[in-house]
């Protein structure tokens, strides 16, 4: 006779819990009237002189909080420092820089009202910079060169960064650079294939 095979009575699996859901950081709602913009907009040209308002609308109630605690409302350092030179001067063109600020402009370990003070002082080199710069384009200018890209190629050629694989500079050390080498910056040594090569390839036609 055969054994008879006794069916053991499976225990039903408990259901696994479901995971925790993360806490996620939302971006603090910017002041009235104003917003931060991110380097997309910065890019397409648009001056981020709301990034500076913002800061200033938080600075009364930031108090001793951070600067740095404000990396959501401000996007990138560079933009709250570019819009303190759009306040000053609207006509300001940011971007040329934005390649070098990217990699010198931090987040400040200081209270925003000094981290402000901070930028301040930092946005009146960068004009200084960009004084410089106009002074060179006028010489490339004044030597036939015409090309929407004079600027670009000056700034390229005064960022002491250009040759760096990952650079990492303090910021008014390479600015001086920059304002010193802009301020020797000679027309008479640049070919017009260099300016060129600058501006990329030529398009091609429609068809």
């Amino acid at each position: 006779m055969a054994a008879k095979r006794t069916a053991r009575a499976r225990a039903p699996k408990e259901p696994k819990a479901a995971p925790a859901p993360r806490a996620r950081r939302k971006k603090a709602a910017p002041a009235a009237g104003t917003r931060g913009l991110d380097a997309v907009e910065l890019a397409a040209g648009a001056p981020p002189r709301e990034v500076a308002a913002l800061g200033d609308a938080i600075r009364s109630d930031g108090g001793s909080v951070l600067a740095k605690e404000f990396r959501l409302e401000f996007e990138e350092p560079s933009l709250l420092t570019l819009g303190l030179c759009y306040e000053r001067r609207p006509r300001f063109s940011g971007g040329a820089y934005q390649s070098v600020l990217r990699h010198i402009d931090r987040f400040l370990d200081e209270p925003l009202p000094e981290a402000l003070e901070t930028r301040s002082a930092r946005a009146d080199l960068l004009l200084a910079l960009d004084d410089a710069v106009a002074q060179a384009v006028d010489g490339l200018r004044a030597r036939g060169f015409e090309s929407p890209y004079l600027k670009a190629f000056v700034v390229a050629r005064i960022n002491p960064l250009r040759f760096q694989r990952s650079p990492d500079a303090p910021f008014e050390p390479t600015l001086n650079k920059m304002l010193a080498a802009a301020q020797r910056f000679d027309p008479a040594a640049v070919r017009p294939d260099q300016v060129a090569r600058a501006a990329g390839p030529p398009e091609e036609p429609a068809g």
